[in-house]
């Protein structure tokens, strides 16, 4: 089946949902709804021409959402520059954060989602950095009070293959970084 019958396909789903959504507000496809789109791939397969679409329909690949979220298992001490490893990875649609190394590459060109929180051990502040291919982006601070955290979120374009990760700032010294309650999250908002 060509990309153009394949959208024409999921056009008629929407067309189809649309006209009988009113009888199915569940989500659940009516009997009525089925047989009125069994029609539909009937007349459809047999055309033999390519049927042309006005628009562009993405594809189910291109709309595939892109999300991570991961945190620390156990206290970890870091040192000037280093990055944090979040090692205990909750959500990673799209495989684009790596553990091993605390980066997300970026599957896809697009606007992006990122979030981290630090939180700092009594007597230790924390200061931290969010870096798009060893450039700053943002910073955050915990100040050294007992159990104090920051957070910091920024929106950047990136394109496929672009890094970002949190570090640790420059001439800190090592810190403590408490566990569970230091957590690094990102998302696609939108391809460009």
């Amino acid at each position: 089946m060509t990309p153009k019958v394949k959208n024409t396909h999921f056009l008629l789903l929407l067309l189809v949902n649309f006209v009988f959504g009113e009888n199915s507000s569940d989500g659940i496809w009516t009997n009525e709804q089925l047989h009125y789109l069994e029609n539909l791939k009937r007349e459809i397969g047999q055309k033999r021409e390519e049927i042309p679409l006005p628009i562009d329909v993405p594809t189910i690949n291109e709309i595939q959402p892109i999300a991570f979220y991961a945190q620390l298992s156990q206290t970890l001490t870091i040192g000037d520059l280093q990055s944090v490893e979040y090692d205990v990875v909750r959500v990673n649609i799209g495989n684009g954060y790596d553990k091993r190394h605390g980066h997300f590459t970026a599957p896809v060109t697009g606007l992006f989602y990122f979030s981290f929180t630090v939180m700092s051990i009594p007597d230790h502040s924390v200061h931290m950095e969010i870096v798009k291919n060893g450039a700053v982006i943002g910073n955050c601070f915990a100040d050294s009070h007992g159990y104090e955290s920051g957070t910091s979120t920024v929106i950047t374009q990136l394109d496929k293959g672009d890094m970002v990760w949190i570090r640790h700032v420059k001439a800190e010294g090592s810190q403590p970084l408490h566990p569970l309650y230091n957590a690094f999250t990102g998302f696609l908002i939108a391809r460009t």
